[in-house]
């Protein structure tokens, strides 16, 4: 052990904790000694098998019969000695880790007797935290006891499984050590020692090979290429990885937009605050407040479409109209050019539709949906329900608690509807197939513009035309 050498603050005025002797960077450096013979060994391992090779095709018949495998018994003695060498590094690899824990702990625990103004009151708070002292202490040791272990029988498949969900073995353990314990189904609690050798094709297929570990890829990839700082990051930042994790989002897809689109943790923060609704596939739908901005209705819009990472739309049904759009820079970048053609609906109409009485969610593909409302509002949704520009209003008017009916139509998961005494229900068609249809409608918007899409849009109804709707899908929008 060596004494607290962190700075800072005010002075120790008695002896710390003592933080330990060598430090974690030293042992790594060992670990990596260690490990560096194994590729000697496989050096030799390969020469082995090219020079026993030469010699078998120099000869015929019965001799080349019985040079078959006349060095499988070397072979498996260096590969037995690659794999002791690897698990050895690996043991030094994950005691240093602890060491850092311990070291960490020492100083936070140093640095609150500092804080204190006295001789006498360090002292009393050195005996207050010597229990949090004794703790780490034990943990150490633990560490080490566990470490002597692993060196004194590196082939234990215990050991090996330890090792590789602790990160300590390199991400090709699994064949490494594939005549001893099969390492595939076994889940990683970090990321592996060597991530940052990998390549870009190595690190996509460690992701989708090990989705439990995806969100600390994503993490470390967007530090490593600038777009994250500070503290590890929480609230909806961290759920738009795991979303993308869970949906197999490339680390190159994640980068891309971060980068496309200054993605940060603040830009989600306007989703803080509002009321989140999860439909049945986990997807997060967000309900505007009663006099949100039309920019703070624009943003949580365009952020809840990033959020989701994904729309369901492709696996809705084997009858969808369309092939699913891949989630993208490219794509985010054509929902925010359609907000920006369609500005009206997010000025003008968000306040409309709260003033009459409606109310409405941002959905996952980049639009609002809402219903409820007076006569006035019940003019502008027809049918199945209407798209205005952003905003798709189902045809679902005058109920007692607007709210509540948008909670339980995002909760179905299905199309809502009202029948002509009234009543509020769910039917067969999938919400993520309808929204597909509704947003093609708000691309429509975008594309023709206020004037030019009614424009067209009535000429159709008036010469029995259906363009518009065979456009946005026939069967994604209920049409039988």
């Amino acid at each position: 052990m060596r004494p607290d050498d962190g700075g800072g603050g005010s002075t120790l005025l008695i002896d710390g904790f003592l933080r330990h002797d060598v430090s974690p960077s030293t042992l790594t450096d060992q670990a990596d000694a260690v490990a560096a013979p194994a590729g000697d060994v496989e050096n030799f391992d390969a020469d082995l098998t090219r020079q026993h090779n030469t010699a078998r095709d120099g000869v015929a018949g019965v001799l080349a019969d019985a040079m078959n495998g006349a060095d499988t018994a070397t072979k498996n003695k260096a590969r037995a000695l690659v794999q002791g060498i690897v698990v050895a590094a690996g043991a030094i690899r994950h005691f240093a880790t602890a060491v850092q824990t311990f070291n960490e702990t020492i100083d936070s625990l140093n640095g609150q007797i500092r804080a204190e103004p006295t001789k006498e009151d360090q002292q009393a708070k050195k005996s207050a935290l010597a229990y949090q002292h004794a703790y780490a202490v034990q943990a150490l040791e633990s560490a080490a006891r566990t470490a002597k272990q692993q060196l004194s029988d590196p082939l234990d498949p215990d050991h090996i499984k330890a090792l590789y969900e602790a990160g300590a073995l390199p991400s090709v353990a699994a064949a490494m050590y594939s005549n001893l314990i099969d390492l595939t189904k076994v889940s990683l609690r970090t990321l592996p020692f060597d991530l940052a050798a990998m390549t870009e094709a190595e690190r996509t297929q460690f992701l989708k090979d090990h989705p439990e570990v995806a969100v600390a890829v994503f993490e470390w990839t967007l530090r490593d290429e600038g777009l994250l700082t500070g503290p590890p990051p929480d609230g909806f930042y961290r759920q738009w990885l795991e979303n993308a994790a869970r949906r197999g989002v490339t680390v190159d897809t994640i980068v891309d937009i971060a980068r496309t689109h200054d993605i940060d943790p603040e830009d989600f923060e306007v989703l803080d605050g509002l009321e989140l609704i999860t439909d049945p596939d986990g997807k997060s739908f967000f309900l505007l407040p009663d006099g949100i901005s039309s920019d703070d209705a624009r943003r949580a819009t365009l952020m809840t479409y990033i959020l989701n990472a994904g729309t369901d739309y492709g696996s809705a049904s084997p009858d969808n109209d369309f092939p699913e759009t891949p989630y993208s820079a490219d794509e985010i970048q054509r929902i925010i050019d359609r907000q920006g053609d369609n500005d009206w609906s997010y000025d003008q109409d968000v306040d409309f539709v709260h003033d009459n009485g409606g109310r409405m969610v941002t959905t996952p593909n980049g639009m609002l949906m809402g219903l409820g409302g007076n006569w006035l509002q019940d003019l502008y949704s027809q049918k199945g329900g209407t798209t205005w520009g952003d905003i798709f209003m189902l045809n679902v008017d005058d109920v007692d608690d607007p709210d509540q009916v948008l909670r339980d139509a995002v909760e179905s998961g299905r199309a809502t509807y009202q029948d002509d005494d009234g009543n509020v229900y769910q039917g067969q068609l999938d919400m993520d197939r309808l929204l597909h249809h509704e947003e093609r409608h708000s691309q429509q918007w975008a594309s023709e513009g206020y004037a030019g899409f009614l424009s067209s849009y009535l000429w159709e109804q008036a010469t029995g035309g259906n363009e518009t709707e065979e456009d946005a899908g026939l069967h994604d929008g209920g049409y039988h």
